[in-house]
C-alpha cells in the first residue's frame, strides 16, 4: 500500500497535521479566520486538493480511490460537526461537494504525474 519512502512515517505525520489544520479551520467560528477575499468554496477545493495530492504521494497509485473516499468522508464528518457545534458555523451540502471536487481534482493531478512528488523530493535530497 505505502510507497517506498525513506521518511514515509514523517510524510504521514505531515499529512495528519495538515488534515488537523483543515479540521480546526473548518470548525472555528468564521470571525476567527482571516479575511482572504476568496470564496470559502475555493478554500474547500484548495484544501482538499492539497490533502489528496499529499496523501497520493504516500501510497501506490492503485490506492488513490481510498484517499478520495476517506477525504470525502472526512468532509462529511466536518460538515456534521459544523452543524452540531453551535459555534456560528453551518453545515452546507455545497461544501461537501466542494470538498469532493477538490479531492477529485487533486487525485487527477496526482494521477497525471504529481503523485510521485515525495519520491522526487527524497531523491533530490539523496534520501533514496
Amino acid at each position: 500500500m505505502m510507497r517506498e519512502l525513506k521518511f514515509g512515517a514523517w510524510w504521514l505525520v505531515g499529512g495528519v497535521l495538515i488534515a488537523a489544520c483543515v479540521l480546526v479551520a473548518s470548525l472555528v467560528p468564521t470571525t476567527e479566520l482571516p479575511a482572504t477575499g476568496l470564496s470559502d468554496k475555493v478554500w474547500h477545493v484548495l484544501a482538499y486538493g492539497a490533502l489528496s495530492v499529499w496523501f497520493a504521494g504516500t501510497v501506490q497509485r492503485r490506492y488513490y480511490l481510498h484517499i478520495g473516499v476517506a477525504l470525502f468522508a472526512f468532509g462529511i464528518l466536518i460538515e456534521i460537526a459544523q452543524g452540531s457545534m453551535g459555534l456560528g458555523r453551518i453545515a452546507e451540502l455545497v461544501d461537501v461537494f466542494a470538498n469532493g471536487a477538490g479531492a477529485l481534482l487533486g487525485l487527477i493531478v496526482a494521477w497525471l504525474g504529481a503523485g510521485d512528488w515525495m519520491q522526487l523530493i527524497e531523491r533530490w535530497f539523496g534520501a533514496t
